[in-house]
């Protein structure tokens, strides 16, 4: 008996509290770039880049959109942070099979952001 709850505890807490998965892995996201900025303030510039962002719930679990973030990443594995967002794709349930969208500009000291296309969700927010 002890020996039978023993390999039973484990399984029940498997089925019962199973691994949930990451929002990222239930997200299909498209970034389509829409148009970049420069903006300079006592000789010093800053470059901004603008991206029209839908994203998809394709699976079985609503995603909780104020837990996730938006990353920029370049070819070299930098991050650009996001300065504004629009709060339809930054808050809110997005229920399975449903959509938000939205946009997002990143920005970056060094004009190589307008370079840059790849981006990416993730619930590992700094």
């Amino acid at each position: 008996m002890r020996r039978s709850l023993i390999y039973t505890f484990p399984l029940l807490v498997l089925t019962n509290f199973g691994a949930q998965a990451s929002p990222a892995d239930s997200a299909l996201l498209i970034a389509k770039p829409e148009s970049t900025q420069t903006m300079s303030f006592s000789g010093k510039f800053s470059y901004q880049k603008t991206f029209r962002i839908t994203f998809s719930n394709v699976g079985k679990s609503p995603v909780d959109l104020g837990k996730t973030c938006l990353i920029l990443t370049g070819e070299d594995g930098r991050h650009y942070g996001v300065d504004t967002i629009e709060d339809t794709i930054s808050k809110g349930i997005v229920e399975p099979g449903k959509s938000a969208n939205g946009f997002a500009v990143f920005q970056s000291r060094d004009d190589d952001i307008f370079k840059q296309n790849k981006v990416s969700i993730t619930d590992a927010c700094k």
